[in-house]
């Protein structure tokens, strides 16, 4: 979200560390989480869908634009047969978990699909195609 607000400029180093490293850290498997250390409710176990969309932004926005599509591609692909998004996502199975639907989700895929589309002439490839 500095990105979005402004805080650096994409291209400032700073802003490129930032956002390698909550990706070495908080990415795993194509999926973001918020946070990966334990606390009272133990070690969290499936990432969050807003946090991936804002990555997919974060990486868009320094440069790695084949990485945020691809990124993007697979985040999309765990909508349900609605096309629609919960909360959280498990990593290795892809199920939907959390609050569902969730509107943050699908504000966020909203917002990361305008942004790739701005400098992209989307196709059928770029249809949402659920996972069933």
């Amino acid at each position: 979200l500095m990105l979005h607000y402004g805080f650096l400029s994409p291209d400032d180093p700073r802003m490129i560390s930032t956002v390698e490293e909550h990706y070495k850290h908080l990415v795993k498997n194509g999926f973001t989480f918020r946070y990966t250390s334990d606390d009272e409710f133990g070690t969290p176990e499936n990432a969050f869908i807003v946090c991936s969309f804002w990555m997919i932004n974060a990486l868009y926005l320094i440069g790695r634009e084949d990485e945020a599509r691809q990124m993007f591609d697979h985040v999309r692909s765990c909508a349900n047969h609605l096309g629609l998004f919960s909360e959280d996502v498990d990593i290795t199975t892809k199920r939907l978990t959390g609050n569902f639907p969730q509107g943050y989700s699908h504000l966020a895929y909203i917002q990361t699909a305008l942004l790739l589309e701005t400098d992209y002439n989307w196709s059928d490839a770029y249809a949402l195609k659920p996972n069933n």
